[in-house]
């Protein structure tokens, strides 16, 4: 066997090996900057308690309808099925 072949074999292992690791290492940290980055800019965007959570049937409808997007008859009848 030729010792070139050998100990060539084993040196480029070693170097793939070391560089493999170290590019991983890498690539973790460049995930990791990317998720820290998008959690600290979208801070404010991501809302995951919704401010209707604190709002009644009522105020929810009265919004509703100030917005335009029910008429004064839905208005009336939703509020009367609300009392009920």
């Amino acid at each position: 066997m030729n010792l070139y072949m050998m100990y060539g074999y084993y040196g480029n292992w070693m170097g793939q090996s070391l560089f493999g690791g170290l590019s991983m290492v890498v690539f973790w940290v460049i995930v990791g900057f990317f998720v820290y980055w998008l959690v600290k800019n979208n801070k404010g965007k991501i809302n995951f308690h919704s401010d209707n959570m604190n709002k009644t049937a009522l105020e929810i409808l009265k919004e509703r309808y100030a917005k335009g997007e029910i008429t004064k008859e839905e208005f009336d009848k939703i509020k009367n099925d609300l009392k009920d």
